[in-house]
Order: structure tokens, then C-alpha cells, then sequence
């Protein structure tokens, strides 16, 4: 027992020794998070597992899924909150002063252009109105009398007296000649002076009664007709001006639109400055508050979407107006987004998302969010290259949804792998077993007023060691690595791993 201790003792450290050396190897198979970008989604990367597994053999392929890196669209957005409002909404006042005679609208209603919203009654202009009525009728029946031109009526009366005129004269003349047979100085010659002055009368008599006929049967001459013109001009001028002003008793809506207030009491004295109602437009625009350090991302005419936080349904915009002076209490400035279809779903008051864009890149280099992996902190992908090697390679994550980034340092065509970096290391064999396809395009927000930056060209070969995804938007033009490339820092931390 005794000469066995030793043995024993030395066996038990050697156990021991070879225990703590299997710990350690353990512990040196430190476990990397993998984290795809946009995702948040983790993978564990272990040296030691895949080890085990025995994928590191020349002989060995380790089934992966790949999709090639695509040359897209990669857009930038700034999501905000905004609220509804009617895009054009006024306050009804009366056009003269008197009282509320009828209301025949209620708040809510829909009306239509020229529609009666308010009755305003005033027995002044009322009376005024009858006034201007008869003077422009009087005026008017002169002027019809006077240019209607010679009537029937009045022609056979002047003629008539032609006539009886004529008649007369005869007579005179008659008893003219009959006079005219005394003999001098006897009584007959007084007779024959008076019959010479009947005659006389009796011409003069006739040639008035001819002028009459003349003037009777004589078309009215300018001169006479002139001033009656003028008179019913005048008349009818007065006129207008009191029925204009009685038409404005009648309060009607300037566009069609939705009653939204009601102010208007029946039998209330109103002035022409008193607020009847507010009526707003069936436009509506969404406004936003824009903080100064966003304020130089948006322009008027840059598209946009507005969306229903409830995700009611969403409709595009642009924005149509930018504040040129901060609000004094937010100190943010506001914008005006106009939808360019049918806003029917958009309620005023509604609070909605509005998603701005604040840049483009159509030369972007897309590639599935599930390819990019974080390895040491260093955003990363794996490319097969043409001999079935992978490596690793540096990337710069940029405009993501969550499905899609757009990354730098990174060609277009590129094979990344998108399934099966748990069991990577660089410079493994792999056998594809599907290929997944890249969208042309990918739209990115950033939530809260957070900047999305615009899209920025990144040199050929660049790599970007250590930034951080979603953020940064750049376009594609790295060319892309060789094969059997680790990539940069990304690699030889693959390595190390």
C-alpha cells in the first residue's frame, strides 16, 4: 500500500494534469457570437466545434447556402411622426351684419360648393332692395315709352286734327269769298277783313296740327333718348349693388368640404366679423416635426410614405413644404407632407408615420442581412471562392430592412454564404446546397429621428473593420476578393478563433 501510493499519487496528478489540459482546450474553444446584421439573430462560431465535427479535413465539404452579392437600389429614409390635417380649412364669417335667421348645415356634415351654410336676415337691405326695384322699373318704362317709336294711337289723333284743321280753313276761306261781294264802304266790308282773319287763324291752325302729325309719327331722336339711357343705367347699377348685398344674407361654402366646427345660434346678432363655422377641404396633408440637425436631409419634392402606425394602409407623398423658422416651444421645424393618391383612409387628427427619403444609391451591392456576421467585433461575410474555399472577408454594413443590407467592400457577384457559418473557418471546402435570390432594391428607416446618412460611393478595395451596421448607407463599388483571400482583420480573427 505504501510503495503504491506514490504510483498512486502520481497517477492521480497525472489524471488531474490531463483533466485541467482538456479544460483548457475547452475553454480555448471560445464561443464567437455571430449576429446578422438588421437581424439581431445569433449564431454560435466555435473552433472546437468544428473540430469535433471534423470539417476541417482536406476530404471533407460543408453543405452551406449561398446567394450571390447583387448590384441594386439602396434607399435612405427618415421616419417620422406626423399628424393629419385638413389641407385647406377656413372660418366662415357673414358678408353683412344682422341676425341668424337659419343654420340648415350640422358639424360633421359634408356639404358641396356654393351650398347654403347660414341664413343672415337684415330688413334694412330688404327694404333698400324694394326701393332700387321700383327706380330701376321707372326708369326702364320711360325708356320703352320713349323708343318704342310712334304708336297707332297717337298718329290717328294727330292725324285727326290735320284733318279738322284742313276743314276749318276751308270754312275760313268760304266765308272769306262770300265777304268779299260788298261793295266798299257798306257793312260787308268789315265782314271780308274779318273772314280774311279767320282765314288766317285757320292756316296757322292746320300747319300746327301737320307739325304735331309729323312729330308724332317721328322715330325719338338720340338727344331725347340719352338721358332716359343714362337714368336706367343709374337705376339699375343701385339695384345690383343692394341685391349683392342681399345675396350675402345667404352664407354658402366656397369648396366642398366637411362642416368641422359650429358657431352660428339661431336669432343671434352676427357682424362681419363673426366666426359662423370652420369648414375644412377633402385635401388633407400630414405634418411633421423635423429636428435642425435632420432639417438639411429633407427637400421639397423628395418622395415619401405615409403610414398608418395601426397599419391601416399607406399611401405615397412628397414634401411640399419645408418651415423656414424653427417652432419657438419645439424648436423643430415643420414639414408639410401632400399624399399623391387617394388619402381617403387619412382622418385629420390621425396620428400616422411618415417615412421620408433622404438618399439614393442605385450602384449599391446587396446582399441577404443573414450573410453578414460579426466576428471580434468586425462586420464580415463569407465568400466561396472558385475552388469551394471559403474566406472572410471585410464589410461595411449599410441601408438595411432586415432582410437586405446594402454593404462596402464587397463586389457585385460575390458568392456569401447565408446558412451554415456556425461550422466555418476561413479556408474550409463547402458544397452549396441552394442559392438563395437578392432583391434589386432595399429601403432603410431609422425610427425616432435617429439619421439615416445619405448613400456615399466607398473606394475599390476598401475594407471597414469594426462599423457598425443599419446606419451608414454606401454603395457598392469594392471590387471583390480574391480567392483564397481571408479579408482583413475579419479573416485573421476567423483564424484566431
Amino acid at each position: 500500500m505504501n510503495g503504491a501510493s506514490p504510483a498512486s499519487g502520481w497517477g492521480s496528478g497525472r489524471v488531474r494534469r490531463r483533466l485541467t489540459g482538456s479544460a483548457t482546450k475547452v475553454a480555448a474553444s471560445v464561443v464567437l457570437v455571430v449576429v446578422l446584421a438588421g437581424t439581431g439573430t445569433a449564431y454560435a462560431v466555435g473552433r472546437g466545434h468544428h473540430r469535433h465535427k471534423g470539417h476541417g479535413g482536406r476530404g471533407v465539404l460543408t453543405a452551406v447556402q449561398v446567394a450571390s452579392a447583387a448590384s441594386g437600389v439602396a434607399v435612405s429614409e427618415l421616419t417620422l411622426s406626423g399628424t393629419v390635417s385638413p389641407a385647406q380649412s377656413i372660418t366662415v364669417t357673414p358678408g353683412v351684419a344682422g341676425r341668424v335667421a337659419s343654420v340648415p348645415v350640422t358639424v360633421g356634415q359634408t356639404v358641396q360648393a356654393g351650398q347654403v351654410l347660414v341664413r343672415v336676415a337684415d330688413p334694412v337691405l330688404q327694404a333698400q332692395l324694394t326701393e332700387a326695384q321700383a327706380a330701376a322699373a321707372t326708369a326702364q318704362a320711360k325708356l320703352t315709352a320713349a323708343t318704342a317709336g310712334p304708336s297707332p294711337q297717337a298718329v290717328a289723333v294727330a292725324q285727326a286734327e290735320v284733318t279738322k284743321a284742313a276743314v276749318a280753313l276751308q270754312a275760313a276761306e268760304q266765308a272769306q269769298a262770300t265777304a268779299g261781294n260788298g261793295q266798299p264802304g257798306s257793312s260787308s266790308g268789315g265782314s271780308a277783313l274779318q273772314a280774311s282773319v279767320a282765314v288766317s287763324e285757320a292756316q296757322a291752325a292746320l300747319t300746327l296740327a301737320q307739325a304735331q302729325a309729323a312729330e308724332a309719327e317721328a322715330p325719338p331722336s338720340p338727344a331725347a333718348v340719352a338721358p332716359l339711357q343714362a337714368a336706367v343705367t343709374q337705376a339699375n347699377d343701385a339695384e345690383a349693388v343692394v341685391e349683392a348685398q342681399v345675396a350675402q344674407e345667404s352664407v354658402t361654402a366656397p369648396f366642398p368640404g366637411v362642416v368641422s366646427s359650429l358657431g352660428a345660434v339661431v336669432g343671434e346678432q352676427v357682424t362681419t366679423a363673426s366666426p359662423l363655422l370652420t369648414l375644412d377641404g377633402p385635401a388633407v396633408s400630414v405634418q411633421v416635426p423635423v429636428a435642425e440637425q435632420d432639417l438639411g436631409l429633407i427637400h421639397p419634392g423628395e418622395a415619401a410614405t405615409i403610414s398608418s402606425p395601426g397599419g391601416g394602409g399607406s399611401v405615397p407623398a412628397s414634401v411640399s413644404t419645408v418651415a423656414p423658422a424653427a417652432n419657438p416651444s419645439s424648436l423643430t421645424f415643420g414639414v408639410t407632407l401632400s399624399p399623391t393618391s387617394d388619402p381617403s383612409w387619412l382622418v385629420p387628427g390621425e396620428a400616422v408615420t411618415a417615412a421620408v427619403v433622404t438618399g439614393r444609391s442605385a450602384g449599391a451591392v446587396l446582399v441577404p442581412s443573414s450573410a453578414v456576421v460579426s466576428i471580434n467585433g468586425h462586420p464580415q461575410v463569407f465568400v466561396v471562392h472558385a475552388d469551394h474555399t471559403v474566406g472572410l472577408v471585410d464589410v461595411t454594413p449599410g441601408i438595411s430592412d432586415g432582410t437586405t443590407t446594402a454593404v462596402a467592400g464587397l463586389g457585385a457577384g460575390s458568392e456569401v454564404v447565408t446558412l451554415g457559418q456556425t461550422y466555418l473557418a476561413p479556408g474550409d471546402r463547402v458544397r452549396v446546397t441552394e442559392r438563395a435570390a437578392v432583391p434589386a432594391a432595399v429601403t432603410g428607416s431609422s425610427v425616432g429621428g435617429l439619421l439615416t446618412a445619405p448613400v456615399t460611393g466607398v473606394p475599390a478595395g476598401a475594407t471597414h473593420a469594426g462599423a457598425t451596421g443599419g446606419v451608414l448607407a454606401t454603395s457598392g463599388g469594392a471590387t471583390s476578393v480574391p480567392a483564397g483571400s481571408t479579408g482583413g482583420r475579419g479573416g485573421r480573427g476567423g483564424k484566431k478563433g
